[in-house]
């Protein structure tokens, strides 16, 4: 009887004070639960005290292992490791936590551990050129479609990559030979037109300049970075195009007898064409 009329007078007490507090008659918020019933009965508890505790305070923050949080939800494990734990049938070894638009999290590898390979024939591949009904209107745009193409799920990547190529066929000119042309990289979700992919809000990056190997050849090597996005529903194929300007062949450019060789030969240190891409976010 006097157990309950005990109990009955700590409920009306942490009524009238709009405060509760289990295993303890000094709860330091309006909802206070000291697991260890190690909370001194008047002041504030030691940190070593808290770490047993579960806190609500006024506010709305959420305290564990600590009475004092200082954000809506503070966890105090003291020194020892795993302070908390997600099991969502994502988790494994070496992941973060990351989470989509509306904030829900998962696990998943960083970036850098998480590298998407693309697809780079190992044949060297000549290619007709086509002029990029995109291009400069009156202005002939000679572009082709490399080979090389990667396969993105929905998100944000930086696609590096490195390509050499040759611009050649019947009417090559002397300018290409003696380097006073110049081309691009760029990438399309086609791989018979070019359109643009979608590059991430504010993207300043959308082709890559090239550069000759030497000046004595036609070669051209060009490596870099692109930031493109994927925000279909699925997974989105990339295409890597080459644009040579028109001056590598002879006046009027014809587009019938003007190619692009994509050179995939391993070499002595290749091979020298790559294409991947790393994961920068949703």
């Amino acid at each position: 009887m006097k157990k309950n009329t005990l109990f009955i007078c700590m409920i009306l007490s942490g009524i009238s004070f709009a405060q509760v507090g289990i295993n303890t008659v000094n709860p330091q918020g309006i909802f206070n639960v000291d697991g260890g019933k190690d909370n001194p009965a008047t002041g504030v508890p030691t940190a070593a005290q808290s770490l047993n505790d579960f806190v609500v305070k006024a506010d709305g923050k959420i305290g564990i292992g600590t009475n004092s949080p200082g954000a809506k939800l503070e966890i105090n494990n003291g020194s020892t490791i795993g302070a908390i734990k997600i099991v969502d049938g994502t988790q494994s070894a070496g992941k973060v936590l990351t989470s989509d638009a509306n904030g829900v999290g998962s696990w998943t590898l960083p970036g850098a551990l998480n590298f998407i390979y693309g697809n780079v024939p190992t044949v060297d591949n000549t290619v007709s050129t086509i002029s990029d009904p995109g291009g400069i209107p009156g202005y002939a745009s000679p572009v082709a479609y490399s080979g090389m193409y990667i396969d993105l799920p929905v998100g944000s990547y930086q696609l590096g990559f490195s390509l050499w190529y040759i611009p050649g066929g019947a009417t090559q000119s002397n300018a290409a030979i003696n380097g006073t042309t110049f081309s691009t990289i760029f990438f399309s979700t086609s791989s018979i037109v070019p359109t643009q992919p979608n590059y991430p809000a504010g993207s300043k990056i959308k082709s890559v300049l090239g550069g000759r190997l030497d000046r004595q050849s036609a070669d051209c090597v060009t490596n870099g970075t692109i930031p493109v996005r994927n925000s279909t529903i699925g997974v989105q194929r990339i295409y890597l195009w080459a644009y040579v300007a028109p001056q590598a062949w002879v006046t009027p450019y014809n587009p019938a007898t003007s190619q692009i060789t994509f050179s995939y030969s391993a070499g002595g240190y290749g091979p020298y064409c790559q294409l991947y891409a790393i994961p920068i976010g949703n």
